[in-house]
């Protein structure tokens, strides 16, 4: 696959305090395209990262809503994938400087 689809399926990284217990566990959070399927996240992690998936876990995340004075606006929706991958295998997330 092309590098730019690769980036298009695979958006950013999550960092919550959950995805930060589960990165000792060796597993990473992404948020990626809500169309793609577990295969396709698979061959783009393992593409770009240079690892060996485990596993692939996914879920939508519900749209939530912000009001302010009488507008209420809502954020997209998003689907987060739960990688994980072999032990000794790593994904660098953090800057190394």
């Amino acid at each position: 696959m092309d590098l730019r689809k690769l980036a298009e399926i695979v958006r950013y990284p999550i960092l919550t305090d959950k995805s930060t217990k589960l990165l000792t566990l060796g597993q990473y959070c992404f948020a990626v395209d809500s169309r793609v399927d577990k295969c396709t996240i698979k061959l783009a992690i393992q593409q770009l990262f240079k690892v060996t998936v485990v596993s692939v876990n996914t879920n939508c995340a519900l749209c939530t809503h912000s009001k302010r004075n009488t507008r209420v606006k809502a954020k997209r929706r998003y689907k987060k994938a739960i990688i994980k991958v072999l032990p000794g295998n790593s994904i660098p997330l953090y800057s190394e400087s």
